[in-house]
Parts: structure tokens; C-alpha cells; sequence
């Protein structure tokens, strides 16, 4: 990330709320048109820890949201699987991040040895296989990482991304996913679409 992001940037302490409800949202209003398209419901299941810290099926908590829905051999649809997952923690004391490219840059490259440090944890991602071959695999994974309150430079990070696997590559198919993707980022800033496409 820190090859894409010239500098580490602040941010304001409600992003946190903001990403994890655009990433809720995302999940809901996706399912529910794959839902609209198809004719068939999703089977939903969610997670929580036990207390050694394993996943296994259950309630999800105040701090541990993780919920997997799954559509199979359905009228459109080969297989789609999609989840949601927003989890608070806390970080050992010490705990490094070097090297390992989840951090925009090297301020919060180590939590400090003398104290634990809490962290959040959002994502959504989407893989969707339809039975048709002239219609592309669908793949989205975006998320939101964040240490502390996420104000210090350097304390959050947001990734992910999104591609087709076309079996029968139809020119319009990619140009539109592009396109989509180009008038999003150019919202924002128009050199974004070009420097994270080379980036990808």
C-alpha cells in the first residue's frame, strides 16, 4: 500500500462507523439483488469464538460480527459464497508489523511493548460463479483495518479489490467493469483509476 500512497494521511475518528456501514451495506443490498435475480435465498450462516479463540458456528457478539451466506445450484447461479465480518480486539504488547504490507506506512510498524493496543477489523467479500459459461466468475473482497482510534498517521488501512474470469472474454464485459470503476475513483481523485490499475 505504502508503494500507491506517496504519505501516511489522518483520519477523522467517526471513518471507522462510516467504512463498516458502506461495507455492511454493501453485503446486504448485493445479496439481496443476487437474491431479486435469481429467485432463491441465500442460507445464512453466522460465528463467534469459543474460548480458546476458535471459530465455530453461533450468535455473533457485540465485538465479533462474522456471518457467511451461501447460494448453490440455484436458477442462475452455480455457487455464490459472500460474508461480512467486523471484529474489535485487542493487540498484544509488542506485536509487530514489519514487513508484513498490512500497514500504509512505518509509523505503526510495532505496538508499543508496554501496552496492549485495540484494533478493528471490517470486510465484505463476494465470489460468484454462474451456471451460464458466457457470463463471468465475480470476485469482490474489500476491507478496513484500524489501530487504535485511527486519527495517527499511519494507524489505518483500506484495501481490496475486484475481477471477472471471463470462460468466453466478451470486450464490453471489460470495458464496462473498468469504466465502473474508473467514474468511482474519479469522484475522488482522477489519478487514483490509473495509479491503483497499475498498482493491481
Amino acid at each position: 500500500m505504502s508503494k500507491v500512497l506517496e504519505k501516511s494521511v489522518a483520519q477523522p475518528p467517526r471513518m471507522r462507523g462510516i467504512i463498516d456501514k458502506v461495507l455492511r451495506q454493501m453485503f446486504d443490498k448485493t445479496c439481496q439483488a443476487l437474491e431479486e435475480l435469481d429467485g432463491k435465498k441465500f442460507i445464512e450462516q453466522s460465528w463467534t469464538r469459543d474460548k480458546n479463540g476458535i471459530w465455530i458456528a453461533g450468535e455473533n457478539s457485540e465485538d465479533t460480527i462474522y456471518i457467511d451466506r451461501a447460494l448453490q445450484d440455484s436458477n442462475v447461479f452455480e455457487k455464490i459464497g459472500v460474508n461480512y465480518v467486523a471484529i474489535k480486539g485487542e493487540l498484544p504488547p509488542g506485536m509487530s508489523f514489519q514487513q508484513s504490507g498490512a500497514l500504509a506506512t512505518g509509523e505503526a510498524d510495532q505496538i508499543p511493548s508496554d501496552r496492549s493496543t485495540p484494533y478493528f477489523a471490517t470486510g465484505t467479500s463476494f465470489v460468484i460463479h454462474p451456471h451460464n459459461p458466457m457470463a463471468p466468475i465475480a470476485h469482490v473482497n474489500y476491507r478496513y483495518f484500524q489501530l487504535g482510534d485511527g486519527t495517527q498517521p499511519g494507524y489505518w488501512w483500506f484495501g481490496g479489490g475486484a475481477d471477472l474470469t471471463p470462460a468466453y472474454l466478451f470486450e464490453e464485459d471489460a470495458v464496462h467493469f473498468h469504466q465502473v470503476h474508473k467514474e468511482v475513483c474519479d469522484k475522488h481523485d482522477s489519478s487514483y483509476y490509473p495509479r491503483f490499475k497499475k498498482w493491481c
